[in-house]
């Protein structure tokens, strides 16, 4: 399949690739910047608007609004790994272990709330075992283009 058919297919709206630069020090500033196109020959992460009563109306809009976008697989983990210290198969283990001292200890240090070591967790289970979900109203899946 080519870009362009992948792209139609999964009404793909936006790409996005993950970047890093170095600030002053040690420091790193990290995060995602749209992409005129990424490389589709390896798997990506498929992120979609979900229809969900759990999701706040701000939310939703938001989701509506960002349509389907795509980034490649190794972007999300690299991301993932940079956002948590942690390789995602060891930060299943820790979550599944003893997720209330996880979630204590990064609530403490301001880093996250238990919302979002939820989501973090579901995307480790997204980068290890493919598994979809859905959080916030977005749905991320993997797909091989």
């Amino acid at each position: 399949m080519n870009d362009d058919d992948f792209y139609s297919k999964n009404k793909i709206d936006k790409a996005y690739s993950y970047g890093e630069i170095s600030g002053g020090g040690a420091a790193i500033e990290f995060g995602w910047f749209g992409s005129d196109e990424i490389d589709l020959g390896d798997e990506v992460v498929v992120a979609y608007h979900s229809r969900t009563k759990k999701a706040s109306d701000d939310n939703i809009a938001w989701s509506k609004t960002e349509g389907n976008s795509v980034a490649t697989l190794s972007d999300y983990k690299r991301y993932f790994v940079r956002s948590t210290g942690f390789q995602p198969s060891e930060f299943i283990e820790i979550y599944d272990f003893d997720r209330e001292s996880l979630c204590s200890i990064w609530e403490k240090n301001g880093d996250y709330n238990k919302d979002t070591v939820d989501f973090l967790y579901r995307l480790s289970n997204l980068l290890v075992s493919k598994k979809k979900f859905v959080h916030m109203g977005r749905g991320y899946k993997v797909v091989n283009p």
